[in-house]
């Protein structure tokens, strides 16, 4: 049967043509050494969801976004200890999670869940602020039924069928707007691959993000034949918890077969860091858009990028605590 056999939503006769760059693109920040950051100054914990009615707007209005970028320059903490080489070795594998840490796609994917909104003519438009604090739920379909419990008596809801086809036709969205080659990797992450290959390291992808956003992403940026690059490959979709619970990561290092402290996990929120480190996998964040400031006490590093490392040589990973 097909969607639109189900009934499900009154759906226009066509898509709507996507646009092949964001509506709200974040300006692009020239770094230096001294790390010039740029970040969402968030406002949304002040308001909880149910109070931020301005925020979810009926489709046809606009709004100017509620948070602003900023440049912040900013010191580096020299505290870190000199590196133990021999020690740092026996990291055999990278485990890197996707959004937020080997793209900048949050963005994407909220224009995705809007362009979605819109085209079944849902009356919800997310903007930066309520996208940040819906960030805290792991996984889209999840992101959705947890706004939907947070509307007030009244509201328009939705059914498990209804809220898997607003899922698929989002799915697709995200990925015209990466195919329009919108999205790149994030500064370092393909010089680290290409380093852990002439170094031997084993890579894998753990993530709650789906297959075909894993695809869609990866295969713009390092080619159809990036599955060679990494043969494991953990999505939201295989385990029965995503993060921050372990079990992604437990099914990679199963399938690595690899002991967890053979191995580092790359990524940039607190849920990632939680999950490896109750699967015992050391963490290293780089700090991303949405989750930069995040408490990452637990991490073993945290940098804004992976060009903090020489020559992108894991060997040369301080450490030391570097927050």
């Amino acid at each position: 049967m097909t969607p639109d056999e189900t009934g499900l939503f009154h759906r226009r006769a066509a898509a709507p043509t996507l646009p092949r760059r964001p509506a709200e693109p974040y300006r692009r920040v020239r770094r230096t050494r001294s790390i010039r950051r740029s970040f969402v100054s968030h406002h949304f914990l002040k308001f909880p969801l149910l109070r931020r009615a301005g925020q979810c707007r009926l489709a046809g209005g606009r709004q100017a976004p509620s948070a602003v970028i900023i440049d912040r320059h900013e010191t580096r903490d020299d505290t870190s200890a000199a590196t133990d080489e021999a020690d740092l070795k026996r990291f055999d594998a990278l485990l890197f999670d996707v959004d937020g840490t080997m793209a900048e796609t949050e963005e994407f994917h909220r224009r995705a869940f809007n362009e979605s909104f819109a085209y079944f003519d849902l009356p919800w438009v997310w903007d930066i602020d309520v996208y940040g604090r819906l960030l805290r739920v792991t996984g889209g379909k999840e992101r959705i039924r947890h706004f939907l419990r947070a509307l007030p008596d009244g509201s328009r809801q939705l059914s498990d069928g209804e809220i898997e086809e607003l899922h698929r036709f989002k799915t697709q969205c995200y990925a015209n707007l990466i195919n329009a080659g919108a999205c790149r990797l994030r500064r370092g992450i393909s010089e680290a691959i290409r380093q852990a290959a002439i170094d031997g390291r084993r890579l894998a992808i753990v993530t709650t993000t789906s297959r075909d956003n894993i695809d869609a992403l990866l295969r713009v940026n390092l080619g159809r034949s990036w599955k060679k690059d990494f043969p494991v490959v953990i999505s939201g979709d295989d385990v029965p918890n995503k993060k921050p619970a372990p079990d992604a990561y437990l099914k990679a290092l199963e399938l690595l077969g690899l002991a967890p402290h053979a191995c580092l996990a790359i990524e940039d929120s607190r849920n990632g860091l939680l999950a490896a480190a109750d699967a015992g996998v050391p963490v290293l964040i780089t700090r991303s858009l949405y989750f930069r400031n995040d408490d990452f006490s637990e991490a073993l590093q945290v940098v804004d990028d992976l060009t903090e490392f020489a020559e992108f040589d894991m060997d040369c990973l301080p450490t030391a605590l570097g927050h």
